[in-house]
């Protein structure tokens, strides 16, 4: 439960991510 919990955050922080690259092009 705990792992998934983590991969989930992670997917999360890399959209984020890859959002704000998006919005500063």
């Amino acid at each position: 439960l705990l792992l998934f919990y983590i991969t989930d955050y992670m997917i999360v922080s890399l959209v984020d991510l890859l959002k704000i690259e998006t919005d500063l092009e």
